[in-house]
């Protein structure tokens, strides 16, 4: 499977991004990055669906129950050691160096209540040229890391906003949101996977050979079913996810106190990543998390503060 999608994810990565400016990352250092994602990837799957599969068949009336069950708790334990033990396999995290900027970040994590580890930049643009920041881990392993491409580009007012942006995620407990969202889909997905997954063994049994859904060649199968369900599943997503977003733009401006420069930062950030400022609607609806930058921008410069 790896194999058969490393050509379109070459000229749909690399070529595509080298041509417009996008990235700087040679064709051997992207395909060594693909290699040790599949490695990662192996060893975190392997043992996971080796257990499901030995779940589906020893439990065959509610093996979904037991599955989606185990999701939540997984997904609270990878979010809490991606940073510390995945992310470092692929990026260089180093504490910010610039006090002035690191000083003004931590004044709006205190104004905010929220708590972090520490503010980390990233060497980003090993990757792409595009900027970002995030919040990444749980608990103790909370931190904010800036790209280092934002940090290059944009100015000090114009990153506070962006992670003012990603404060107010925090402080409405969207990641928790989220988590939640996802296992209660889950168990949703699971049910249903487990009433759709035998009618259509049944009826490919013949030219597949498998006969129930613990055999492990029923993987394929369930793998599109579950991937048909998931698409289904993705305008609900999305919009949840605009939700939270527009919500966190407020916070941000409302924490910054300065709306011209959060609309400033997302212009950049639209004009650096050559994102389309206003798709169709009909685009959104189904695959955009967050909305459309020109409406950001509209409601940034609409805010009037207090």
């Amino acid at each position: 499977s790896w194999l058969a999608g490393l050509p379109l994810a070459y000229v749909s990565g690399p070529v595509v991004e080298r041509a417009f400016g996008l990235t700087k990352q040679s064709t051997p250092a992207w395909f060594v990055e693909q290699v040790k994602a599949l490695a990662v990837g192996t060893a975190l799957q392997t043992p996971l669906m080796t257990a499901a599969f030995i779940v589906i068949r020893r439990r065959p009336n509610d093996w979904w129950l037991i599955l989606a069950g185990a999701t939540v708790p997984l997904m609270v334990l990878l979010s809490n050691l991606a940073p510390v033990l995945l992310m470092p396999l692929f990026n260089t995290f180093t504490p910010l160096s610039d006090e002035r900027l690191r000083e003004q970040l931590l004044t709006l994590t205190e104004r905010s209540g929220v708590r972090v580890a520490d503010i980390y930049e990233m060497d980003m643009s090993r990757q792409s040229e595009k900027p970002n920041a995030m919040f990444t881990g749980l608990g103790a392993t909370k931190r904010i890391v800036l790209g280092d491409t934002l940090l290059r580009d944009f100015t000090p007012d114009e990153i506070a906003g962006v992670v003012a942006h990603e404060l107010g995620h925090q402080v409405h407990g969207d990641i928790w949101r989220l988590i939640a969202m996802g296992g209660a889909m889950g168990f949703g997905g699971a049910w249903l996977l487990s009433r759709l997954a035998p009618r259509a063994i049944a009826a490919t049994s013949e030219q597949t050979g498998v006969t129930e859904p613990g055999d492990g060649a029923a993987y394929p199968l369930l793998a599109i079913l579950g991937t048909g369900l998931g698409f289904l599943a993705a305008p609900l997503q999305a919009a949840t996810s605009r939700w939270m977003e527009r919500r966190a733009d407020r916070y941000a401006i409302g924490l910054t106190r300065d709306p011209e420069a959060y609309a400033q930062a997302m212009e950049r950030l639209a004009a650096t990543a050559l994102a389309d400022p206003d798709p169709p609607r009909p685009v959104v609806i189904m695959l955009y998390s967050h909305p459309p930058i020109a409406e950001r921008i509209r409601a940034a410069r609409a805010t009037r503060l207090a």
